[in-house]
């Protein structure tokens, strides 16, 4: 290994807590993650955890700005709402269009009776 530029060289300021650090990032998330979602895979179906995996870049952006003091654009903010509010529409499309179909029959029903 060359430490001087290289075609593969090693940073001087690798510390025991940098490598962990990322040990940490491409292990232990990893598996919790796999496990967390074989989880809902096996309880749920398909079509409703899926849509979950859009939360990625969501919560990415929330904890940089929570944990890292990083700046949120109103871009940033509105893309946020915009995915949540998505995913909540998608989520719980059946009892919208149920709660819709409701009020439309209850409508109708007072219209008859006049």
């Amino acid at each position: 290994m060359s430490r001087d530029g290289g075609v593969l060289s090693i940073p001087d300021d690798i510390t025991v807590g940098s490598s962990f650090s990322v040990l940490f990032q491409a292990y232990i998330t990893t598996v919790v993650g796999y496990m967390i979602w074989n989880n809902l895979m096996k309880k749920y179906p398909a079509t409703e955890v899926a849509p979950l995996s859009l939360f990625v870049p969501v919560s990415g952006v929330i904890t940089s700005y929570l944990f890292l003091d990083e700046r949120l654009s109103v871009q940033q903010l509105i893309s946020v709402i915009v995915v949540i509010t998505g995913i909540f529409i998608f989520l719980n499309s059946a009892r919208i269009i149920k709660l819709m179909n409701s009020r439309s029959n209850a409508e109708s029903q007072k219209s008859t009776i006049r």
